[in-house]
């Protein structure tokens, strides 16, 4: 694996923790503070793109955008505009952002503007780019020409002052063919207790995105994949599921778990490619290492157990279906 380095950035206090934790020694941060040249082509060509921000009680949720190229491009310097079709009322991401204000209206942020955490990704070429920026303006529209009548399928624009950039490795990408495909939401749950088809889900699910911050100051998106099912329903009480998942040897950044030391909250989203279903959660964080993750799940060296706070299973709710060509080696 490769990085780009050209401005050292300083490790946070979470990432710090991390890294002594688990021994993995002292080294340069890779992240570039602005957009990287190559972070520009990659986002043109890349039919997916993981969203995530935080909502009012400084939740964090993710959810996957795309299936037509371009999806994202460049506009000025270290700035990306977004435009694709989403479900305009169901995911969760969409609606925080836009409250509700879908006639096209521009929203411009006010200060720095609202977190925005990315992940632009190509899984049939096993590639993805890191991003973080803050929101300068965005738009809604659901009353765009050829989309449903009902207004739960809309058209957004997002611009996007990007912070930070970072080229990430192949490890664990199941490689797909993504192409596109309108949705058609339709919320069956928004209860922290799964129904049996999220539970279906989980059962087969090869990836999902997660969404984490440093407080205010700092978010991170990214994937994690393995063979289906390496997702584990722990319980699933009237209060909310319990998941836990095994943390696999990767490049020993910790950006995501480094976070999950300041702000133990995650936002994850389950995208299942055969159908367009979709499930959103987020909740409470725990971080297991060593013989605490081993005694959840045999052999693993690092779990995470996620106690869901908030979810919603949505039906035909992604603008999107893949179909698997091959499983990570």
């Amino acid at each position: 694996m490769s990085f780009v380095v050209s401005e050292a950035m300083p490790w946070h206090e979470g990432e710090n923790k991390m890294h002594q934790l688990t021994k993995v020694g002292d080294f340069d941060n890779p992240n570039s503070p602005f957009l990287q040249p190559r972070a520009a082509i990659m986002v043109q060509k890349y039919p997916l793109l993981a969203i995530g921000t935080l909502d009012k009680q400084a939740r964090p949720w993710a959810t996957v955008w795309g299936g037509e190229v371009p999806l994202a491009q460049p506009v000025a310097k270290d700035i990306i505009g977004i435009r694709t079709i989403v479900d305009s009322k169901t995911d969760p991401v969409v609606q925080t952002i836009y409250e509700g204000r879908d006639d096209g209206e521009v929203i411009h942020e006010q200060g720095a503007g609202r977190m925005i955490s990315g992940l632009s990704i190509n899984l049939e070429q096993r590639n993805r780019m890191k991003l973080f920026g803050r929101m300068v303006a965005g738009a809604l529209n659901t009353h765009q020409e050829g989309l449903p009548g009902s207004g739960s399928v809309g058209q957004i624009q997002l611009v996007v002052h990007i912070e930070q950039s970072l080229g990430n490795c192949p490890k664990y990408l199941n490689c797909k063919r993504i192409r596109p495909s309108l949705p058609e939401p339709r919320l069956i749950s928004d209860s922290p207790h799964l129904p049996q088809e999220a539970l279906d889900l989980l059962g087969k699910a090869d990836m999902f995105f997660i969404s984490s911050s440093d407080h205010d100051k700092d978010m991170d998106m990214n994937h994690r994949g393995g063979p289906p099912g390496f997702v584990r329903v722990e319980s699933n009480g009237d209060q909310g599921a319990v998941l836990v998942y095994p943390e696999y040897s990767g490049n020993n950044l910790y950006q995501t778990l480094g976070n999950l030391q300041t702000s133990p909250r995650a936002g994850l989203c389950f995208p299942d490619f055969d159908t367009g279903d979709v499930l959103y959660v987020t909740g409470d964080t725990e971080v297991l290492i060593g013989k605490d993750a081993a005694a959840v799940l045999p052999r693993s060296n690092i779990a995470v157990r996620i106690t869901l706070t908030g979810a919603r299973f949505v039906e035909k709710g992604l603008s999107f279906k893949g179909e698997t060509l091959e499983r990570s080696p």
